[in-house]
């Protein structure tokens, strides 16, 4: 968890501008105008990418997790990014409970 504390304010201030400002893009897309997933969506790619930095995914699937940074490269790469974000913005609440309870089982471990 104190990795978690030190990435959560080590984060570059482009990281929470660009991802807030896509969250509130899904936000004013969503029919639903849900304000949960809109203040949860930056920490969500905070764990996710976390997670998948402990269990070793491939980074070029780490790329397409949040906004920044966002490397550019092809049409169908920007596509997957904003579908995969999307989904990402929609469970945002139960994907931040899911990733602290793993992060804190595996601090216990430790």
């Amino acid at each position: 968890m104190e990795q978690l504390r030190n990435k959560l304010t080590t984060m570059p201030q482009k990281f929470w501008i660009y991802n807030y400002a896509m969250s509130l893009v899904y936000f004013l897309l969503d029919n639903h105008w849900a304000a949960l997933p809109l203040i949860l969506f930056p920490v969500a790619v905070i764990l996710i990418s976390s997670l998948a930095k402990t269990y070793r995914i491939d980074p070029h699937y780490q790329t397409l997790i949040g906004f920044y940074p966002f490397e550019k490269g092809n049409l169908l790469s920007f596509g997957l990014a904003l579908l995969l974000n999307f989904i990402i913005w929609q469970v945002s609440h139960w994907l931040v409970l899911i990733a602290l309870f793993l992060l804190y089982t595996q601090d216990r471990n430790h």
